[in-house]
């Protein structure tokens, strides 16, 4: 099938095998980068920013979502340590947790497995 067969279809009626990959990479954070990702979506029949971009939003959203409950934990953790009386007692600390950020009007985050 030519190019000029399909040109003027709309994105659901061009054949599965000619349909435009999806494609997305990004680092985060920028300034000191801890994590890559790059996402490929086959035969999405539209560009990487409004098929595999989202997809790899959740993903970057979910990492640092994990980073601070394990960067809470382990400040949890040391406070007990350095606040251990001589007999053993652990002294009460303040918990560390934040609220949940308000979530962005007009934005809702799918959820992924916990296996990530």
């Amino acid at each position: 099938m030519s190019l000029d067969r399909i040109k003027d279809l709309e994105d659901d009626e061009v054949p599965m095998r000619f349909r435009d990959h999806a494609l997305f990479a990004a680092y985060a954070p920028a300034g000191a980068p801890e994590i890559s990702i790059a996402v490929i979506v086959e035969h999405a029949g539209a560009g990487g920013g409004r098929v595999a971009a989202p997809i790899a939003q959740r993903v970057l959203a979910r990492f640092f979502e994990k980073r601070a409950q394990r960067i809470e934990a382990e400040a949890e953790a040391e406070a007990e340590r350095t606040n251990e009386t001589p007999s053993g007692d652990s002294a009460s600390t303040p918990s560390l947790s934040k609220p949940p950020a308000p979530a962005r009007a007009g934005r809702r985050t799918p959820e992924l497995p916990e296996e990530m």
